[in-house]
């Protein structure tokens, strides 16, 4: 049971959408393990929070859904995962950690001119519930390669993402074509501004495109919608300080 859930309203959010994206993806009867461990260790988080326990863990997904170990929390924060990032040849391939200081541990989470939830994650499983969308693409074989340039293969000045393939483009390779790509913010590991609004904003346009519209045949649900606007206005809230002594 997780009580903390149904009397929280955020947390009552993060629910909603969760259940609403797993109905919209995930064909009846199908068998899905490791999404399965990563939405329990998510559901899990989300409750610790709501109840005022929260740390800053992550949801670590440490191998894709085709190997590896099975999705649990890390110790410490960020989004923390192989799971969520796959490799050109889609769901399955491990990969390293997505956390603050990014996939190749350059960068941070916000970066010079990012927005107000730069540096915050909007609440303390903001960040596990981005790392499960991203592995919720990885699962059904739309997973993101956030690690390389796919036009040159470097791994340093990543600063965009190809709306089409998923994989990510550096400032140099993109040229004439930045307009039409999507900003990769610090968070995910990238050179573009934003935070946590940026980074949701990525992986909506995948799962839009991919889950909703391209297999669903319909739009997102709204309950993500909701649940986005809330997270980043908790996000964009300044934080208390520290009581000392």
């Amino acid at each position: 049971a997780r009580p903390g859930l149904i009397g929280d309203a955020l947390g009552l959010a993060g629910l909603n959408a969760v259940t609403a994206l797993l109905v919209m993806a995930l064909p009846e009867r199908d068998p899905h393990p490791r999404l399965a461990d990563l939405t329990e260790a998510l559901l899990d988080r989300m409750d610790e929070g709501a109840a005022g326990g929260g740390g800053a863990g992550g949801v670590a997904a440490t191998g894709g859904p085709a190997g590896g170990a099975a999705p649990g929390l890390a110790g410490s924060g960020g989004v923390a995962g192989s799971g969520g990032v796959a490799g050109p040849g889609g769901a399955g391939q491990a990969r390293g950690a997505i956390g603050p200081t990014g996939p190749t541990g350059a960068g941070g989470t916000g970066g010079a001119g990012g927005s107000p939830d730069a540096d915050s994650s909007g609440g303390d499983w903001a960040r596990d519930y981005l790392a499960w969308e991203l592995a919720l693409l990885a699962e059904l074989g739309f997973g993101l390669d956030l690690r390389r340039c796919a036009v040159s293969g470097q791994a340093d000045d990543l600063a965009w993402v190809s709306p089409r393939s998923g994989r990510a483009v550096n400032a140099a390779a993109a040229g004439e074509w930045a307009p039409r790509l999507i900003p990769l913010p610090a968070m995910l590991g990238g050179t573009g501004p934003g935070g946590l609004a940026e980074a949701l904003a990525l992986s909506g346009h995948f799962l839009a495109t991919r889950l909703a519209e391209g297999q669903a045949g319909r739009p997102l649900p709204a309950a993500r919608a909701r649940l986005v606007a809330a997270l980043v206005a908790r996000a964009a809230q300044p934080r208390p300080p520290l009581a000392l002594g």
